[in-house]
């Protein structure tokens, strides 16, 4: 969308204009950013400040397991909304931390004070039996850590696939959680 505003002067390239939402349930003011690319005094829309930023909703059972993992995994999605693609990385990493460290401490309370000084890789290692969660954690500490240091082990794999690794680590971990409750609420023939 171009526009050309009156009263601006022609040396200025950028231009903003205070909206109100027409919504009678909102009635929110909002800026709209607009910039002339070419200096002709077509300006196109660049932004809409401020910016309503999505959370991300995650289950009940994992804001359950670990509400820490849910805030700083909430916190580093809405980096990535504001294409903070430096600094989202590192958040999803410290997100996978709190989550396994506050899972394997729910199934492993005596050893909590350990298990939260432990290296998350060893943490994994030792604390976590389910060889399906145990392989999409380990991959998902791998792209993390490339997340957060200098030089990349993993060059052929980007920020969607940590969170692919992320989102399959939940999964496990919803999918261990959810079949531990059905299996305490309908106990065998054998255990009645």
């Amino acid at each position: 969308m171009e526009v050309a505003f009156a009263g601006v002067p022609p040396a200025s390239r950028f231009a903003e204009v205070v909206f109100q939402c027409p919504r009678a349930s909102c009635q929110h003011l909002f800026l709209a950013r607009y910039f002339d690319e070419y200096g002709y005094g077509s300006y196109r829309l660049v932004a809409c400040l401020p910016r309503n930023l999505r959370g991300y909703a995650l289950s009940a059972v994992v804001q359950e397991v670990s509400p820490s993992f849910c805030t700083i995994f909430d916190q580093a999605y809405q980096a990535e909304q504001m294409q903070l693609t430096q600094v989202c990385g590192p958040g999803y990493r410290k997100a996978l931390e709190f989550l396994i460290k506050d899972y394997v401490s729910e199934l492993n309370p005596d050893e909590e004070d350990q298990i939260k000084q432990m290296w998350l890789a060893a943490c994994i290692n030792k604390y976590v039996t389910d060889a399906n969660l145990k392989t999409t954690a380990e991959r998902a500490v791998w792209l993390g850590n490339d997340e957060t240091h200098y030089v990349k082990t993993w060059e052929d794999k980007d920020l969607e696939d940590l969170k692919k690794l992320i989102f399959l680590t939940v999964h496990w971990i919803e999918a261990e959680r959810l079949t531990k409750e059905l299996l305490e609420s309908m106990p065998g023939p054998s255990q009645k």
